[in-house]
């Protein structure tokens, strides 16, 4: 074996080590595709800014040095150039099927990507990216590679932009907007968006080679359709009692442009089941069960998630059947927070683009009032996010690797009480901190269970409101009731399209009772520690609030925040039942003391307490005076974009 370029010259990428042994890689399907891919991959090296190219240990470079490191990085780059192509050239001949390389797309160090799977897709030429992402925390906004550079451009007009979608001639895209709660169309060679439809609350969509998308509006329902030009949209599936179905999401259009690959709720024992719909039925064709919703992948294959894996099976499409076995062809990222999301998109020249999430490694930290530290829990290293805090602060309930802990904080000793929960699972503890609340159905729940804290098991569970998800908000600290946020009710599986919040009594035998139900989304409240009041916030057209409203029966409602776009907001109780706390826009933590005024409250002047740390997963006080914060533990990589070239190369190992 040559000796590695970094070898010789210690200055040079680590990527380029990496290159140079794919092009000169004995197996060929481990060879890079083209000498194109080859110059794609020394221009991201070599681009400013690109994640490829050597620091320089940290120092400043004057100009001359400036100008010295580009001449021989110039020098490096035709002297590299030359080897690449002699390897490449030298390997080509004996290729006899498609070699596979995978790739990661550039990424600016001031960009965060939004951690969904489905917010990003890649062209149907394979020649562009676009993906959702924050730059600079400026608001959630979407952006363009062309995959010859290491620069994304945004796209204008496409602010609060999620779950991009390609035109099939990839001149133009869809999106979803949380700022416009509607479905929107961009051309790519300039101009304004157009609205299309009124989508609050997308669950993914596909454009067909008809001119018509088919999408999910809501977190819950059938599939829509409108023509991509505009105008009213009508379902195009429709909802099967007898299945006990509550929604279909994430289509994917078949190559005819007439059907459609989709997902339906709630999750069976062999995992999501899927169909094929068309445009000219109703009637649908169930194909098959799968982890996640698949995709159609030329040429001819479904791709999805199965086992943990990135799965691909052939899918003949004149039968609408699958054929063969599946085979699996990499390790599935980091579960997304959206249910039955897919895993990829891909092109139409055997590039496959997948998001990357990691589980950052965090720890449970102590904060003062001022933000300053006071000791971090000595847990074993893990993904740990706090969940609950008990009255006396003397533990915690948090979930670490899908499973939920209890932590004591005072000897660093933790109990597991629940095994493979879900990441968006509700928790809540009782006043006396023996008993916990928790749901743990991915969809369809009928039901919260009742833990024994300590964790010997469940202790009993509790009959709440039949619907499509709910997540445990609150227990009252009279121990009388639990505060629920409740989506699509199966009374109103089609109406029922936002998160609204009920009440379930735990003693008198009375049933569960909408507390706040809109048709804005009402999902993260707080009761005060009097039980009198209880705090949470609504999403709305793209548009955050925050109010406090008298509970169990609301009417005497304060409206702590509003006008703000929607985005991440921590709401805790403070000092007492006297104030209430939010994290702003600008990642600070704001103290707003609150007066009684007979049955209402009046807010007083909003006072900041301390910037919270870059990167919480959490935050829990019992007083006001103490925070008990999930934050990383070191440097964890954000989400990325993976690119595999002659991805049906892995097919044939």
């Amino acid at each position: 074996e040559p000796a590695a370029v970094s070898q010789v010259a210690p200055m040079s990428p680590p990527a380029l080590d990496r290159l140079i042994g794919a092009c000169l890689a004995k197996d060929p399907a481990d060879r890079v595709q083209s000498a194109h891919d080859v110059r794609l991959q020394l221009q991201w090296m070599s681009e400013p800014g690109s994640q490829s190219a050597p620091a320089l240990l940290g120092v400043a470079a004057t100009p001359r040095a400036r100008s010295t490191a580009l001449l021989t990085r110039l020098a490096l780059g035709v002297g590299v150039v030359g080897l690449l192509a002699a390897a490449y050239l030298g390997y080509a001949q004996s290729a006899r099927k498609s070699p596979v390389m995978r790739l990661q797309i550039p990424m600016p160090s001031d960009l965060t990507l939004s951690p969904f799977w489905s917010f990003s897709a890649i062209s149907p030429d394979g020649a562009h990216v676009v993906a959702t992402g924050d730059r600079e925390r400026d608001g959630q906004k979407l952006w363009l590679w062309a995959l010859d550079s290491t620069n994304p451009i945004e796209l204008t007009g496409a602010a609060g932009g999620y779950s991009p979608i390609w035109s099939p001639d990839g001149r133009a895209l869809a999106f979803f907007s949380s700022s416009g709660a509607s479905l929107y169309r961009l051309p790519l060679a300039g101009g304004n968006p157009t609205k299309l439809c009124a989508a609050p609350d997308a669950r993914g969509g596909s454009w067909g080679r008809k001119d018509i998308i088919v999408f999910a509006p809501s977190a819950s329902g059938p599939l829509y359709q409108v023509a991509a030009s505009g105008g009213s949209s009508s379902p195009v599936t429709a909802l099967d009692s007898t299945r006990g179905e509550s929604a279909h999401r994430f289509p994917c259009f078949l190559p005819d442009g007439e059907h459609f690959l989709f997902a339906t709720l709630p999750e069976g024992p062999r995992g999501f089941p899927i169909f094929v719909g068309s445009l000219g039925s109703k009637q649908v064709k169930h194909i098959m069960d799968a982890d996640c919703a698949p995709i159609y992948a030329e040429p001819g294959y479904l791709v999805f998630v199965q086992g943990g894996n990135v799965t691909a099976q052939r899918f003949d499409t004149n039968r609408l059947g699958l054929v063969g076995e599946p085979l699996a062809i990499g390790d599935a990222p980091a579960p997304s927070e959206y249910t039955a999301e897919p895993v990829a998109t891909a092109s139409r020249n055997d590039r496959l683009l997948i998001q990357r999430l990691t589980s950052p490694r965090s720890k449970l930290e102590w904060l003062d009032r001022r933000g300053s530290s006071l000791s971090t829990i000595a847990l074993p290293e893990g993904d740990w996010l706090v969940r609950a805090l008990s009255p006396d602060q003397t533990f915690a309930i948090a979930t670490r690797d899908r499973d939920i802990w209890r932590v004591d904080l005072e000897r660093a000793i933790t109990t597991r009480v629940v095994r493979d929960a879900w990441n968006e699972v509700g928790v809540a503890l009782s006043p006396d901190g023996r008993r916990l609340a928790v749901d743990l159905g991915k969809s369809g729940g009928l039901s919260v269970d009742i833990f024994n804290a300590g964790g010997s098991g469940v202790a009993e569970k509790l009959k709440t409101v039949p619907a499509l998800f709910q997540d445990v908000a609150d227990w009252s600290p009279d121990g009388t009731s639990l505060l629920l946020a409740v989506l699509g009710q199966k009374a109103d599986q089609a109406g029922d399209t936002s998160w609204d919040l009920w009440t379930v009594p735990l003693t008198g035998g009375g049933a569960p009772a909408p507390y706040v139900r809109t048709s804005a989304v009402e999902r993260r409240a707080r009761i005060s520690p009097d039980g009198k009041w209880a705090m949470f916030k609504t999403a709305d057209a793209g548009q955050l609030e925050i109010f406090v409203d008298s509970y169990p029966v609301p009417g005497h409602r304060l409206q702590v925040l509003s006008g703000e776009p929607e985005r991440e907001c921590w709401i805790l109780w403070g000092r007492d039942s006297h104030e209430v706390l939010y994290s702003d826009k600008h990642g600070d933590l704001i103290s707003l003391p609150l007066e009684s005024v007979g049955a209402d409250l009046r807010a007083g002047t909003p006072t900041r307490l301390f910037a919270l740390p870059e990167g919480m997963t959490g935050i829990r006080t019992g007083d006001g005076e103490r925070f008990l914060v999930s934050r990383p533990s070191g440097s964890t990589p954000g989400p990325s974009l993976q690119l595999t070239l002659g991805w049906t190369g892995l097919l044939r190992r």
